[in-house]
């Protein structure tokens, strides 16, 4: 049984919480920048199923791709919960081009996936080839400028924030070597796949850093807080320093209807 399914009732637990759900607005409103209206949406490595069910939710016609048994378990309950249907795959991304032959998606979201995959170049060009002409990728990775600022802040460990300068993996849930990205990492990992980056962003500029759960997501100040993050997350320097990073790529035209 490999990590991902023995935490897998543990992580699904976790993305009910209010920080994901504000990510996921935020995430909302970073992609509504470059496409609006009912979309098909694959969520590659979409784990338990925290942003398929939220998409479907909303409206969208969602598929949802995992190799961990243990969180499809926990995506098709989810699902359940919610009165949402979702079509649930299980692969790898690297050995599901049987299960997806066609170009059919007009959104195509990877999701703190690219931290554990073994081969960056051959994941990306998956998901490109799942991308029809017009389609977006979506793409959201632990930012490496991040670590040493979490060390000292959220965790007010100085010693290990020094540790952390410039380092590029960090001991998460699921491995104790995962990889971090910073912006020009990503962006080029973006182009070597032969696509464009549209739009870059940050997640979670304040809201991680802060350790009191309950002080920073009180009814008085969720809206003043989601506001400021939404603001800090598209503009520079502040985007820079977000706990993790969110790049938008194209193929081709993007359209906005």
């Amino acid at each position: 049984m490999s990590r991902f399914d023995e935490l897998a009732a543990s992580f699904a637990a976790d993305q009910r919480g209010p920080w994901p759900e504000l990510s996921y607005r935020l995430f909302v409103s970073q992609l509504e920048e470059h496409r609006t209206g009912k979309l098909r949406v694959l969520d590659a490595g979409g784990g338990a199923g925290a942003l398929a069910v939220r998409l479907a939710r909303d409206g969208h016609d969602v598929t949802l791709l995992d190799q961990s048994e243990g969180m499809l378990a926990q995506a098709r309950d989810a699902a359940a919960e919610a009165g949402v249907v979702i079509r649930i795959l299980e692969s790898t991304i690297e050995e599901a081009d049987d299960l997806i032959p066609e170009p059919e998606f007009d959104l195509v979201a990877c999701h703190n996936v690219l931290e554990y995959v073994v081969n960056l170049a051959d994941t990306i060009r998956s998901l490109r080839r799942w991308m029809r002409p017009d389609g977006l990728l979506s793409l959201v990775v632990h930012n490496a400028v991040s670590l040493p600022l979490w060390c000292a802040m959220h965790e007010l460990n100085f010693e290990e924030a020094l540790v952390n300068l410039g380092a590029r993996t960090w001991r998460g849930r699921f491995s104790d070597s995962a990889r971090a990205f910073d912006s020009d990492e990503i962006s080029g990992l973006v182009s070597s796949g032969d696509l464009t980056v549209v739009g870059s962003y940050g997640l979670g500029v304040v809201s991680p850093y802060i350790p009191d759960e309950d002080a920073k997501f009180t009814d008085r100040r969720i809206h003043q807080l989601e506001e400021l993050e939404r603001r800090l997350g598209s503009l520079s320097p502040y985007k820079e320093v977000a706990r993790r990073l969110h790049v938008v790529a194209a193929q081709g035209e993007v359209r906005n209807d």
